[in-house]
């Protein structure tokens, strides 16, 4: 899915305290995980903070947006990202570029089906053709 990305810098306490109702990426023994800002659990370990982050994006992307803060060792958010539809639509409004009443329905059918990045792909350049081979 192709989200616009929003990224933040967050060094205050305000946004500290905030964090407790978003998911963040955390660093745990062993790691770095994914946990909901309300719960001490995590779903799994990552062995890279990278990893985690890619998970991350993974998991806010299939849900159709969403936003989750990182924490540095130092138990301080650092960073927070931002993923929607509707921030994309307004990037992309400011650049001049708009999807179609049909490219909508076809997202939003993706959106049901549940498709990931490439089998949106696939549909589209089923749909539309390869421009670039």
């Amino acid at each position: 899915m192709t989200l616009g990305a929003k990224r933040s810098k967050r060094l205050n306490p305000v946004a500290e305290k905030a964090a407790g109702a978003r998911h963040c990426v955390v660093p745990v023994q062993g790691g770095w995980a994914i946990k909901n800002g309300s719960s001490q659990n995590s779903a799994r370990t990552y062995s890279s903070k990278q990893a985690a982050l890619n998970a991350a994006k993974a998991w806010v992307c299939k849900r159709g947006g969403g936003e989750f803060w990182i924490q540095g060792r130092d138990g301080r958010i650092s960073e927070s990202l931002s993923f929607s539809r509707e921030g994309f639509k307004k990037i992309s409004a400011v650049e001049g570029i708009y999807l179609s009443s049909e490219m909508e329905k076809d997202f939003k059918s993706f959106d049901v089906k549940n498709f990931s990045d490439a089998e949106r792909r696939r549909e589209i350049i089923k749909k539309h053709g390869n421009k670039h081979s």
